[in-house]
């Protein structure tokens, strides 16, 4: 028997029976991620419902990955690495620099998140709650420069520009 083949991309309003489902077996405010339906990315297999999604919210510079849901969390290790590659390129389409969770498992932290010093907080944008104990995990962040955003640089080496 093979393996099946997911996808990721962008959520619909198709998605949205399917998500609400996820959300309630998590426990998550359905009423309001309904309303940001389209800040999910979801893993689907083809012709197939979703088995997975995650929001990724953003805010001037900055990401924010949060509400990760999966209707079998033994997809997880196929699952999460599309959607982080989504991630990846909405960070790169949007200029994003900094990208947050409180999705608090090995894969993210084996993906360059580490734990968010106090005053390191005080770079999370003001629309987002910065109460580092919500959800009981701390917030973790990635540098998304360093691992997506590449700078273009002249014969001598000095930046065309900087991304900041």
């Amino acid at each position: 028997m093979s393996s099946p083949v997911y996808r990721a991309r962008r959520a619909h309003l198709d998605d949205l029976p399917a998500l609400k489902a996820l959300w309630e077996a998590m426990r998550f405010p359905g009423a309001d991620l309904e309303k940001h339906l389209t800040d999910f990315q979801v893993v689907h297999e083809a012709n197939h419902p979703i088995v997975g999604a995650v929001g990724f919210q953003m805010a001037q510079r900055h990401g924010r990955i949060h509400s990760e849901a999966f209707s079998d969390f033994g997809i997880t290790d196929q699952a999460r690495p599309l959607l982080w590659a989504r991630i990846q390129t909405l960070c790169t389409n949007h200029g994003i620099h900094r990208v947050w969770t409180q999705e608090h498992v090995p894969f993210w932290i084996q993906n360059g998140f580490q734990p968010a010093a106090p005053t390191l907080l005080e770079k999370l944008p003001e629309a987002w709650d910065r109460a580092p104990n919500r959800h009981s995990h701390r917030f973790h962040f990635a540098d998304a420069r360093s691992r997506i955003i590449r700078v273009p640089h002249d014969r001598d080496g000095r930046a065309l520009f900087d991304p900041e």
